[in-house]
């Protein structure tokens, strides 16, 4: 859990960083790092974690759809960007 709140920050920073840096944008400054956190957070978590994708494919429609909502109430509360659940939600999202 300690590694989750910490890789928030940290990616949301990183993120901040690439837009600067290697990849403007002409879009809310805020929005793209929340993009690049939400990018970086999948590509850590599949590094870290190969097996658990192995574990949960066969119930991959049933987790997306619990997470479809928990991204909704995520939205409506304001704890995420509008951006972030756009690429949360993309199920064709490239990884990096």
């Amino acid at each position: 859990m300690r590694e989750g709140g910490l890789a928030e920050v940290l990616f949301h920073e990183i993120g901040h960083h690439i837009h600067y840096t290697t990849r403007p944008e002409h879009k809310e400054r805020e929005d793209v790092a929340d993009v690049w956190k939400a990018r970086l957070q999948r590509n850590y978590s599949r590094a870290r974690h190969p097996w658990l994708r192995a574990i949960t494919s066969p119930f991959r429609f049933l987790i997306r759809a619990i997470s479809s909502g928990v991204y909704r109430k995520a939205l409506r509360k304001e704890m995420i960007s509008r951006a972030e659940f756009e690429e949360l939600m993309n199920p064709n999202t490239k990884t990096l």
